[in-house]
């Protein structure tokens, strides 16, 4: 699969659910993940970065398909 890497793109990842930007509030993005992926790194279905350019290193390293889903 090809990597999305713009913020516009990533709505079309077919891993992403919902994309909450709340730079306003100084909390940066949100990005909510489909069953079965999740952010190995944090443990949850999501991506909180703040910066775009944060949002698409964890998509590209860190988001996989949960492992008990593998099974």
């Amino acid at each position: 699969m090809s990597l999305p890497k713009t913020l516009q793109r990533l709505l079309d990842d077919p891993r992403v659910d919902e994309i909450l930007d709340e730079r306003g509030d100084r909390n940066g993005y949100w990005v909510y993940l489909k069953q079965p992926y999740w952010n190995c790194s944090t443990e949850t279905s999501c991506v909180h970065e703040l910066t775009v350019a944060q949002v698409m290193h964890e998509m590209r390293h860190h988001v996989e398909i949960r492992p008990e889903e593998t099974t």
